[in-house]
């Protein structure tokens, strides 16, 4: 029996409400729990790294990724998600890796199979 999947999810930015002026995420990616730990590759500071920081700390924190297994979810800034996908596919070799988007229509995570080889 294989480990329970990880969620990684690229980048929780935060936004405060106007009322009370308390932060929350501004997009909830607790429904993806559904398929596995969610775990946050960056809060809301790293929009303002470096890339060549940013890179280095995505390789890092997805040093355990496994593609047959975990889910990445794209959200958060743009750069901070191309690097999670180069070196998702890097680390793959090329082999397929999953990724979870929100479905409006049913209101939940689906899962769809990212192909980078040829």
């Amino acid at each position: 029996m294989s480990e329970r999947a990880i969620v990684w999810v690229t980048h929780e930015q935060h936004s405060r409400n106007r009322n009370t002026g308390v932060l929350s995420p501004a997009v909830d990616t607790r429904p993806a729990e559904e398929f596995g730990e969610r775990k946050i590759l960056f809060h809301d500071a790293a929009s303002h790294m470096a890339s060549e920081d940013a890179a280095e700390l995505v390789r890092e924190r997805l040093s355990g990724f496994r593609p047959e297994e975990d889910y990445l979810v794209y959200v958060g800034h743009p750069a901070l998600i191309a690097q999670a996908v180069a070196i998702v596919t890097n680390m793959s070799g090329g082999k397929p890796f999953k990724m979870l988007f929100w479905n409006n229509r049913i209101e939940r995570y689906e899962s769809r199979e990212i192909i980078t080889g040829e």
